[in-house]
């Protein structure tokens, strides 16, 4: 039976500002974009400081559950529960822990600020948790499977929390990647993420206000200049039904008030802008395979398939 590694992380402190930097980056070009999101990490030092916390578990298809229920310590008064940390078009990670409930004594329980810190909504989790990542296929939702997970991906994880990105859309339609930091400034990734000089920071442009939508359950958030006289935006407008123009950025919020941010790729509006006017939710949408929610691309894949 085919194996598959998964991370048990234990109850800890980590703080995530102690993860070591180097000048040098680890890769002059990837499309991996979570990779790239460590490219300045000191893989070796970092490692260092995580190994006594996290650990490597090989398990199987049938033995996966069990070892999660013995580590994270299930029984008959305390669930399960599961928490995103980050999805794209391939594959999600996500970390499985132990729910407290009300006979809990909360002031004894250990925190996992690790585990709280990989997750998009942030909040506490206490004792172990397990990290895995499942891959997803918008074709053949039947061949959705865990696969490996490494301590390289704990560290690529963590920094999905410092930086995040997003679409950028010229006056002349044309497209970039973008990277922005929680400060909300345009960064370079390849040049130890200075400011990316080569594109206005709209996104703290004061001039420039913002839309929010939600498409196919892509959450996405549109920054553009209500009081521009430059050229029509072509995509922007398409993607908001009204008359944008000049210069633009997508970014996809987690939430309206956090600093996690779900990915989004020139490749993701691409897509949306094949469909710009068929973006309602159908019931269809909704409807599960193998008791399984839809991911918002499999159904973006399918509104595609069915133009």
């Amino acid at each position: 039976m085919e194996k598959f590694e998964i991370i048990f992380i234990d109850s800890n402190e980590f703080d995530f500002k102690d993860i070591v930097s180097k000048d040098t980056p680890n890769f002059t070009e990837t499309n991996d974009l979570l990779k790239m999101k460590a490219n300045y990490v000191d893989f070796d030092k970092s490692l260092n400081l995580i190994k006594d916390i996290c650990h490597v578990k090989e398990v199987t298809k049938d033995t996966f559950m069990e070892e999660i229920v013995k580590y994270i310590d299930l029984d008959e008064e305390h669930y399960g529960d599961v928490r995103d940390c980050y999805e794209c078009k391939d594959f999600t990670y996500q970390i499985m822990y132990k729910l407290t409930n009300q006979d809990d004594n909360m002031d004894k329980l250990k925190y996992n600020l690790l585990a709280s810190y990989l997750t998009f909504n942030k909040e506490l989790i206490y004792g172990n948790a397990v990290l895995f990542k499942t891959y997803i296929s918008i074709e053949k939702p039947d061949e959705d499977k865990v696969i490996n997970t490494t301590l390289n991906n704990v560290l690529e994880l963590s920094m999905n929390n410092l930086y995040h990105t997003g679409v950028y859309i010229d006056s002349n339609n044309n497209f970039e990647q973008i990277y922005f930091d929680n400060e909300f400034n345009i960064i370079d990734p390849t040049n130890k993420w200075r400011r990316y000089h080569k594109i206005p920071n709209i996104i703290k442009d004061s001039e420039y206000g913002f839309r929010e939508n939600e498409y196919l359950r892509f959450n996405l958030k549109f920054i553009f200049n209500t009081k521009s006289e430059a050229s029509i935006n072509e995509p922007l407008s398409r993607l908001l039904h009204g008359l944008i123009k000049g210069d633009g950025v997508i970014i996809s919020p987690f939430d309206a008030n956090g600093n996690s941010f779900y990915e989004i790729t020139q490749e993701d509006i691409f897509d949306l802008l094949k469909v710009w006017n068929n973006l309602d939710n159908k019931l269809s949408d909704f409807n599960k395979i193998d008791n399984k929610e839809k991911t918002k691309y499999q159904i973006l894949n399918q509104r595609i398939k069915n133009i």
